[in-house]
């Protein structure tokens, strides 16, 4: 199991993809492997420029799909609790560890953003 760091704060737009990204940039500059990992996004999606799974991709070099970085996309912009109910869905903790253990555990380190 690969060491790593879980990014969290207490609200929407406090700094957790920057933080998280610009740890990556550094570590990957520093020639680690680094993955990362946002199980819960909601209010864009994953394939935006401009969103959060897609810049901690870019950042880290991450070579895994958007889809698996970031298993659980909801398009409103609302916390990702409210906008799975909202749209039907219900995610499970044993969801999100499933996601967890399909990625390549192969890494110098990973980066995991909270929602």
């Amino acid at each position: 199991m690969p060491k790593g760091l879980f990014v969290t704060g207490t609200d929407t737009e406090v700094g957790k993809t920057i933080v998280t990204a610009s740890i990556a940039a550094a570590l990957k500059e520093k020639g680690m492997n680094i993955g990362v990992f946002k199980p819960m996004m909601s209010g864009a999606k994953r394939e935006d420029i401009q969103s959060d799974a897609f810049l901690l991709k870019e950042m880290s070099g991450d070579s895994h799909s958007l889809e698996e970085i970031n298993p659980f996309q909801f398009d409103e912009p609302l916390t990702p609790y409210l906008a799975a109910k909202r749209k039907g869905e219900s995610i499970s903790l044993e969801q999100v560890k499933q996601a967890w253990l399909k990625l390549d555990q192969n890494r110098d380190f990973y980066l995991i953003e909270g929602a």
